[in-house]
């Protein structure tokens, strides 16, 4: 029975029922319909669960979001990526720190070894990366989970199975942010439902790039804006060095080199 392995796959008791999960009770509307027959019962009540007023929630009840990014994947070795949708996460964690989130409780769950390889790359270090094999049993405040997929065929690969969508939907506490490519996604079974879900409460961001951009970047000026990569780049600090190089002329700047 497949209700009983979705629970066996998430966090089980001795008696093969799901502990409650400490996720915000709007989140877990949908898994418990889709893999516990509504019987989910979370540990955590709607007014308890405030998700943070520094992401532009579309929806007041419900603390989720639908980024529809419409790049292409692309092979990675034996795995998948996507650039696009890299860069929505790195914009949607900006636009988190940028409103006082600490990064700490932040979490970015893929389904791709490859995605997260990028990931890791473009973000702070103390955001968790991981795929949602490595993110079972675990949880965070708040959730982006990056879905990779995009391609004419509309294949899901990985996202097609129910136990990896199970547990890539329940892992966010507060607040669940998902990136991917609707035109895909709505071709497999659970992801179709999901999108008919986000679409049913208003949970599509529509024109995201401009609503993440906009305060996130009056908040970045007021602190200053430096953001340390995992790769150790500062950008505003590149950029004023490459300023004063220029003025101070090229035997200058190949002394700072």
């Amino acid at each position: 029975m497949i209700w009983l392995s979705l629970i066996v796959w998430t966090r089980p008791d001795d008696w093969g029922v799901p502990t409650p999960p400490p996720v915000h009770p709007a989140i877990a509307e949908l898994p418990s319909r889709l893999f516990y027959e509504s019987a989910l019962v979370t540990a955590q009540s709607a007014a308890s669960g405030q998700a943070p007023p520094s992401f532009p929630w579309p929806s007041a009840a419900t603390p989720a979001a639908f980024l529809d990014v419409r790049s292409r994947e692309a092979r990675d070795g034996q795995s998948h990526s996507n650039v696009g949708e890299v860069a929505a996460v790195v914009a949607v964690v900006d636009r988190l720190r940028a409103g006082g989130v600490s990064l700490e409780s932040v979490g970015v769950i893929t389904f791709y070894a490859g995605q997260s390889r990028l990931l890791r790359r473009r973000l702070p270090r103390s955001v968790e990366c991981n795929t949602v094999d490595a993110f079972q049993g675990r949880e965070k405040d708040i959730v982006s989970l990056s879905c990779v997929r995009a391609n004419e065929g509309c294949r899901c690969g990985f996202l097609s199975d129910a136990r990896r969508a199970n547990v890539s939907l329940t892992r966010a506490r507060h607040g669940l942010i998902v990136v991917g490519h609707a035109q895909t996604l709505q071709a497999d079974q659970t992801w179709g439902e999901y999108l008919r879900w986000a679409r049913g409460r208003s949970l599509v961001l529509d024109d995201w790039q401009t609503a993440l951009k906009a305060e996130g970047n009056a908040k970045r000026r007021e602190g200053g804006g430096k953001v340390e990569r995992r790769d150790g780049a500062k950008k505003r600090r590149g950029d004023k060095q490459k300023k004063v190089a220029k003025e101070n002329g090229p035997h200058s700047a190949s002394g700072q080199q």
